[in-house]
């Protein structure tokens, strides 16, 4: 399917004048240069980029900056661990780290190094931010992702909230990809939490958010082409949830109990999450075949998150 940004990119010649906001993207041994056109994109609606480099090895680091250097020059940060990867979360948190050296800074974007960049999406939800800071506070305001084939990914509503616009729902977390977060909401709300390393972190961030009255959005007028998982679980014609690479189970399980237990939500609530979790798991598992390596690792998973150990797998 063709990406809507390949025609939206206005020109390239020369940055727009600065918004106060800011993009942070995080690389990963990217396959190809999606992220090139992204960055264009961002730079021509005046956004400053910071880009991470998590990826591994030092050729794949070194071949990355060789890209962006040659086709960007300085116009915008380049940012790594000298240890390698070491994870979403503390990426998050390193990027967060260079844009609250700007006191004028208004918000900060983050965007998977795949994301469809449009500028489309870009101006609903910078519109949407600019309403929403007028009518109160804000947490999180993401896009609407879009499958492939077209189908919208599921959003749970929160339905105790009522939004001030048709296009906007509230909702109880969403993704981190392709969303925007005020700075003061950073400041309030804290740092992504760094032992995460991968998964349920915008989960986290955005249950953290609603604990202190600072509502999460998506904006369905804001879509974007986003692929999920290795595909999804269907029932029919229609899609339940994404499927996940086996190991990932483990991060979903052992973050989401380590996120509750530092709330101190209640046990109930965790039992009955685990119990969930656990369900999506065996489903996925039987639709792929493999639900003896997904099980192990969301055992390994409870354990760990119940005797509170977090970093890489």
């Amino acid at each position: 399917m063709k990406s809507r940004l390949t025609s939206n990119i206005p020109d390239r010649s020369y940055p727009a004048e600065p918004s106060g906001f800011y993009a942070g993207i995080v690389l990963y041994h990217p396959d190809g240069q999606h992220y090139i056109e992204s960055i264009f994109v961002l730079l021509s609606c005046g956004i400053n980029v910071i880009l991470f480099d998590n990826s591994e090895d030092r050729d794949t680091k070194d071949n990355n900056k060789n890209i962006i250097i040659r086709t960007f020059g300085d116009q915008l940060r380049c940012l790594e661990a000298s240890e390698g990867n070491i994870g979403l979360a503390a990426a998050f948190n390193r990027i967060v780290h260079e844009v609250s050296n700007d006191r004028l800074a208004k918000g900060l974007f983050f965007f998977d190094q795949d994301t469809d960049v449009n500028v489309d999406a870009l101006e609903y939800l910078l519109d949407s931010f600019f309403q929403l800071q007028m009518h109160g506070r804000l947490g999180v305001l993401s896009g609407y992702a879009m499958r492939e084939n077209g189908i919208a990914y599921r959003i749970r509503p929160r339905s105790s909230y009522v939004s001030p616009s048709p296009s906007l729902i509230a909702t109880d977390v969403t993704s981190s990809s392709f969303s925007v977060i005020p700075i003061e909401t950073l400041l309030a709300v804290g740092r992504f939490q760094d032992d995460f390393f991968i998964d349920y972190i915008d989960g986290d961030f955005c249950n953290r958010c609603w604990q202190q009255n600072l509502p999460v959005f998506v904006d369905k007028r804001a879509t974007f082409w986003h692929r999920v998982g290795l595909g999804d679980v269907y029932f029919g014609n229609k899609p339940l949830f994404p499927i996940a690479t086996p190991f990932r189970h483990y991060y979903q399980m052992r973050n989401m109990i380590l996120s509750h237990t530092r709330a101190n939500v209640s046990p109930f609530t965790i039992v009955k999450d685990i119990v969930l979790r656990i369900t999506v798991v065996f489903v996925i598992g039987i639709y792929t075949c493999s639900l003896f390596q997904r099980l192990k690792f969301t055992v390994r998973g409870i354990i760990d998150g119940i005797q509170g150990k977090g970093g890489r797998l």
